[in-house]
């Protein structure tokens, strides 16, 4: 039977490491049966072309208000035709046996589009979806979803591209933000899992393990100055204690209010330095929480990476727009609680 799209099924923000993608809406491309084709002439109240007829060009309109118009063979749409639905949405493209089956176009009723293969009524091969908000996957398809290499491109200008299995994300992928960072690991079923690395558009990097999602393990941040900093989580909590350490080998140790306090008792070439790369690294723990959808203890490290920084930084005017998000409470900002 010919089968109408329903709109990929809202999915959760995906869990990114310290980077978080939202898709607007996602679909499961499941079928909804809109007439059967083994009695196309049952569920026709007009037809120009019969079912005895090997080939036909022409017009048939159907019980639900739908309206075929291309090439039948035995009275079912086989060739090239265009569908229309009584709410607006359009199919046109090839159909074999009365199924959609080769390259098509669908258009949904909020202007979501699918351009792409097909096979036996199911999204199969390669192909463009396009949401409304302007997110759009470009990649394989198997059985409706999105499976095998693709790229996601969100509208906020986040891009992904990698592996995916029964629309999910799975294998190895790489994530790109606009503010020039980028996280590149393995994935299990849409999760983090193993081990990855996060580089910041400065040269900074965090190398660590997650475990269904949430960092797992030890935790090392190299900074571009040769500073280290060690911490570790345990299911995706952070563990009090952490340790800073200067390019010369000097330790601070201690929670990270703790090492705020000592910053100003250690050989420290630059005390901006240590500042910045605290503030970086503050920055992450929220965007973690962030990613985990813990929103309160997000937000209280957000807010506690902009105290660590005295200075004007890029960093902090980024820390200071999402605050504001937070407060005006925008749910596409991605630290909204209803998000």
């Amino acid at each position: 039977m010919i089968v109408k799209p329903k709109h990929l099924i809202h999915m959760k923000i995906l869990q990114l490491s310290i980077i978080v993608i939202a898709i607007c809406s996602f679909t499961s491309l499941n079928p909804a049966p809109i007439h059967a084709q083994d009695s196309a002439t049952e569920w026709a109240t007009q037809s120009t072309c019969p079912f005895w007829e090997v080939y036909c060009k022409g017009k048939k309109t159907y019980k639900d208000g739908s309206i075929y118009t291309g090439t039948f063979r035995f009275g079912r749409p086989d060739g090239k035709g265009k569908m229309v639905w009584p709410d607006g949405e359009v199919y046109i493209g090839g159909f074999l046996n009365g199924k959609r089956h080769g390259k098509g176009h669908y258009t949904f009723e909020d202007g979501t589009i699918y351009d792409g293969e097909w096979l036996e009524d199911q999204m199969e091969g390669l192909g463009v979806y396009t949401w409304s908000c302007g997110d759009e996957y470009i990649g394989a398809f198997r059985s409706d979803k999105m499976e095998g290499e693709g790229a996601l491109l969100t509208a906020n200008g986040e891009a992904y591209s990698g592996f995916w299995k029964a629309g999910q994300v799975h294998g190895e992928a790489k994530v790109n933000r606009p503010d020039g960072s980028q996280f590149v690991g393995n994935f299990e079923n849409g999760q983090r899992e193993g081990a990855g690395i996060v580089t910041w558009a400065r040269g900074d990097t965090l190398h660590g393990q997650w475990s269904m999602g949430k960092l797992d393990g030890p935790v090392r941040y190299q900074f571009r100055n040769g500073d280290l900093l060690e911490c570790n989580w345990d299911d995706g909590e952070l563990l009090v204690e952490v340790d800073y350490h200067n390019d010369s080998g000097s330790p601070a140790k201690g929670s990270i209010y703790a090492i705020e306090r000592q910053s100003d008792q250690i050989d420290f070439d630059l005390v901006e330095d240590f500042q910045d790369n605290m503030q970086l690294a503050v920055y992450s723990f929220a965007q973690e929480y962030r990613a985990q959808a813990r929103y309160d203890l997000a937000e209280s490290f957000l807010r506690l990476s902009l105290d660590y920084s005295p200075f004007q930084s890029k960093l902090s005017s980024t820390i200071a727009l999402q605050l504001k998000a937070i407060e005006e409470g925008q749910v596409d900002s991605g630290w909204a609680r209803l998000e």
